[in-house]
């Protein structure tokens, strides 16, 4: 029992591994140009031990998207434990443009996009993550609404789709300048986000 349960460890490490490596593989070189090959030898294990684990890179896709799902729950907890809907809005904004605004982060949510609008298994699962964390935002931009007596135009749903478009849009513009993320940035996108809303800040 103690060799079977030291043995499942082990394999566990070693997707964790080949996962970790396809994300910098897949940030730094891109989707495309890096084979099944390249992350084997940059894990530094054989070619069959990484297809003993994903027959392909769609499948190292899924599982990012799984790790991706676990990830949001996190900024999602954020949005929903704060009974101060305006606070719970303000810390959402700064994690999740801290998390965005890391360049591997940039750079694979740019690969991952460019690859799922060709293919429809590689975008399912971060379009459904994406839609519940929309969903979350939703909520508390909802209870902003009425809680300041704001009238939401567009709806509240529509504006949590539009303050991801701006944090992302913001992340992956700045990645590809080259420049980082400023306090004067994060100033403006909440003043834009509270605009948005039309809440004062």
């Amino acid at each position: 029992m103690e060799k079977s349960g030291t043995r499942d460890k082990s394999t566990s490490r070693r997707r964790q591994l080949i996962v970790e490596t396809a994300i910098k593989c897949f940030a730094e070189k891109g989707f495309h140009q890096t084979s099944m090959r390249d992350l084997a030898k940059s894990a530094g294990i054989s070619l069959g031990n990484v297809y003993n684990h994903f027959d392909s890179k769609t499948a190292l896709v899924k599982e990012i998207a799984n790790l991706e799902a676990q990830e949001f729950l996190e900024f999602q907890a954020v949005l929903e434990k704060n009974k101060d809907p305006v606070k719970a809005l303000d810390r959402f904004l700064k994690i999740y443009l801290e998390a965005c605004s890391e360049p591997d982060y940039a750079l694979l949510a740019a690969e991952i996009l460019s690859e799922g609008l060709r293919n429809p298994e590689v975008r399912s699962g971060f379009l459904n993550n994406r839609s519940l964390l929309a969903s979350a935002l939703a909520r508390v931009i909802q209870e902003i609404g009425e809680e300041k007596g704001l009238v939401l135009i567009p709806a509240a749903e529509d504006c949590a789709e539009l303050v991801l478009d701006i944090v992302e849009g913001y992340s992956i513009r700045q990645a590809f300048s080259g420049k980082a993320k400023t306090k004067k940035d994060e100033a403006s996108i909440k003043a834009g986000v509270y605009r948005l809303i039309g809440l004062k800040g």
